[in-house]
């Protein structure tokens, strides 16, 4: 294995018009990826010399991401299995290898393929001492009582979007479009603020739209990972019709709201009048905070939404008549 992908290899792959080409052509990527097929081969291999058969054999691969695209993570991680059951199928009369495939990665891409109860976290905590540890923290358990259409929706939507989630070292959990536009404006003149501070601009930082309605079913999956996270989300006033349905009004005469992070935050009935009264602790749960749309000034409007908050701050830039 280690002389076939030297630079003498004499692999060659068919090309065109009789051309031949030789294993060294292939970019890093490909060659990583062929060498580590065959380390596995390998491993096999050994097992299958071994005078007595291990209960299990574990097989340590570590970050596997280097020099492999997005795509080609994806499509790794996830022939795992396939390569054991071609291996059982085709070299050893389909009797088992009891294989264990141990994988540490800082790709999200990796992470996409895997389900929370196959993943391990490892949180990097400070001693005490000027050092610092980490922490394993199995998701089996953290998740484990979660409802399974939780369990279920979280898995799909940070495959459907992204996994970075895992790798951060804080989170901001927004609404849509606008204000992942208007985050990193709003981050440099933060940071720009407190000279001398942690800086935001410096730390990773990932940003998830998540929507009002849903940004509460990460609350136990945040906690559990103990990240750092705000959450911006709408005020969303609404009150009931004449045929009992809720109907979007402005605050001011809103008797209820319809986001669902706000109502899993404060319960089912508090009232907008009831939400501009909160202080900042009582936003505060843990190393999570709630934000949503308050009076530029006192006494003076609320907006109901990030983008007509914007429009109410900057009236020199939108002059409302």
């Amino acid at each position: 294995v280690d002389k076939l992908l030297n630079d003498h290899t004499k692999v060659r792959y068919v090309g065109v018009n009789g051309v031949t080409l030789p294993e060294t052509y292939n970019g890093l990527g490909v060659r990583n990826l062929v060498y580590m097929l065959l380390q596995l081969l390998r491993f096999f291999r050994e097992y299958q010399a071994s005078p007595a058969a291990a209960g299990v054999h574990l097989v340590f691969i570590e970050e596997p991401e280097a020099h492999l695209h997005p795509q080609m993570q994806e499509v790794f991680i996830r022939q795992l299995d396939q390569i054991t059951s071609a291996f059982v199928a085709q070299l050893n009369e389909n009797r088992p290898w009891p294989v264990q495939f141990v994988v540490t990665t800082h790709s999200p891409h990796m992470a996409n393929e895997a389900r929370f109860e196959s993943m391990r976290y490892f949180l990097s905590v400070t001693d005490g001492e000027g050092l610092r540890r980490s922490v394993i923290k199995d998701l089996r358990q953290g998740m484990g009582d979660a409802p399974a259409p939780d369990r279920e929706f979280l898995h799909q939507y940070l495959t459907l979007t992204r996994c970075d989630l895992f790798f951060a070292d804080k989170a901001v959990l927004i609404e849509g479009t606008s204000e992942r536009l208007l985050l990193p404006a709003m981050i440099r003149k933060t940071d720009a603020a407190a000279a001398g501070e942690p800086q935001l601009g410096s730390q990773y930082l990932t940003v998830m739209e998540v929507g009002g309605a849903y940004a509460h079913r990460f609350f136990d999956l945040l906690a559990f990972l103990e990240l750092r996270a705000l959450i911006i989300t709408d005020i969303d006033a609404v009150k009931p019709n004449d045929k009992g349905k809720h109907v979007a009004v402005p605050v001011a005469d809103g008797q209820f709201t319809s986001n669902g992070c706000i109502k899993a935050w404060f319960g089912n009935a508090v009232s907008p009048a009831a939400l501009l009264a909160k202080t900042s602790p009582d936003k505060m749960a843990g190393s999570r905070r709630l934000a949503y749309q308050i009076p530029e000034a006192d006494g003076g409007p609320c907006a109901r939404s990030f983008e007509d908050a914007f429009i109410l701050a900057n009236p020199e830039r939108f002059p409302l008549g």
